[in-house]
Parts: structure tokens; sequence; C-alpha cells
């Protein structure tokens, strides 16, 4: 991954952070269950961000339900924080072995999701930063039936 780009208030996703690039791993299509591993540049703002962490969540999401997975958090152990220091470039990256969907219904997965991830600091939600999860049956001659394939998008795509 390229190195993260300084501070551009003109590609910020609010005052405190801007997402300068945007590494998803597989891309294309896979099975929704499929490990996933993100690559983010930031670039902080003015002022620094102490004592912060990211929430990682996926949410699928219809007009009669919604349901928000927790899938993990960075740093991973729930004591630490990180720091980020004003109009520095930084990354983030998180990985998944697995995006655990078993017990979410076959007809909800179908709607588009949200990968997300929350940069929290103290309690309280810096930005949050969006990718677009789109999902289809697997329509492949021989594929079950029942399979399901995502597509997570970049939000700088």
């Amino acid at each position: 991954m390229a190195a993260a780009e300084p501070w551009d208030p003109q590609c910020a996703m609010s005052d405190a952070l801007a997402l300068t690039s945007c590494e998803v791993d597989p891309s294309g299509w896979v099975p929704i269950g499929a490990p996933v591993s993100l690559a983010l540049g930031l670039a902080v703002g003015p002022l620094p961000l102490t004592g912060c962490h990211w929430d990682v969540r996926y949410t699928v999401d219809c007009t009669a339900k919604r349901l928000v997975l927790p899938l993990g958090r960075v740093p991973a152990d729930p004591s630490a924080t990180l720091d980020y220091a004003a109009g520095a470039a930084a990354t983030l990256d998180f990985a998944l072995d697995e995006l655990d969907v078993k017990d979410v219904k076959r007809n909800l997965l179908l709607n588009v999701g949200l990968l997300t991830l929350h940069l929290m600091q103290r309690g309280e939600e810096i930005v949050q930063v969006s990718l677009v999860v789109q999902c289809r049956r697997d329509t492949a001659p021989g594929a079950d039936p029942k399979a399901v394939l995502r597509c997570i998008l970049s939000p700088l795509e």
C-alpha cells in the first residue's frame, strides 16, 4: 500500500480525519464468509487524536429489519488505545479469517450491506468509514443454490 497522504481538508470525512486510500482483499466477488483484509490510509486533521480505538461492524439492512454484527476492535485489547499526531499520515489494518454471517438469514444477506469502521474517542464516535457490500446469489454452473457471494467496494472508487 502506498504511504498515506498528508492532511488535505478537501478530502476530509470530518474535521478530524481524511481517508486517503482503501485496499480491500480479496477484491471482486467471493463467498460471503470468505476472509477479508482492509488497509486504510489516513490523514489526521489539525488536532491530535488521543485515546482512540476503531470498532468494526457489518450491518445488514432491509426495510423491516436491521442487524448489526460486531466484527472486532483495533487495537484488539480493550484496554489499549491509539494516538494519532496532528497532521500526520497513518494507516489502519484490519483482517478477519471469516466474515461470520452463518446465523443471518439468507434473504437478509442478499440485501446490500455495510462494513463500517468507527473511530471512537473516549466513548464518542469521531468519524465513520463505510464500505458498501454488494451481495448476490452464486449463479455459477454447479454452485450451491443457497450460496451467497459478496463484493466489498472501496468508498474511494
